[in-house]
């Protein structure tokens, strides 16, 4: 539930953090998944896809290699690793959130409609004001942008 609250405050001023915050909702949900399910299809077809993604790897030109790998900055040129790992933490954050009560997941719905709206909501208010809350924010921050790329 915390990580849905945090969906506007990270659509705004973070948007590239909704992968993060995705893979850290799946490792949060990881140890409630220890009791067997049954695999859901939409599962299986993800999974059948990734397998596919990885082997087509094998003959693709711009498939990094091993040798490639100098730092840590170079594990994001890795498609397949990263798709294990999607494939593994969000699919976990997913069974997380179907395993939810009626109850609990109307709430969790609930309170993402109302962040996505107040999102949105902020975005085209700022759209109008040509970004001017978006470039307050980030002087406040001392992290200033520049105009054009403030707008979105």
């Amino acid at each position: 539930m915390f990580t849905i609250a945090l969906v506007p405050f990270v659509g705004y001023l973070a948007p590239l953090g909704f992968a993060p915050l995705l893979a850290l909702c799946g490792l949060l949900a990881t140890p409630g998944l220890a009791r067997p399910r049954p695999a859901s299809p939409p599962a299986m077809a993800l999974f059948v896809l990734v397998v596919w993604a990885l082997i087509s790897l094998a003959w693709s030109p711009g498939a990094p290699s091993v040798s490639d790998l100098k730092d840590s900055g170079d594990l994001e040129s890795f498609t397949g690793l990263k798709l294990v790992f999607q494939l593994g933490l969000y699919g976990a954050a997913i069974a997380a959130l179907s395993g939810l009560s009626d109850r609990s997941a109307r709430r969790a719905a609930t309170v993402l409609a109302v962040s996505v709206l107040s999102l949105a909501l902020l975005v085209a208010l700022d759209g109008v004001s040509g970004a001017a809350f978006y470039q307050w924010l980030r002087a406040v921050t001392n992290d200033p942008i520049r105009p054009d790329l403030a707008v979105v």
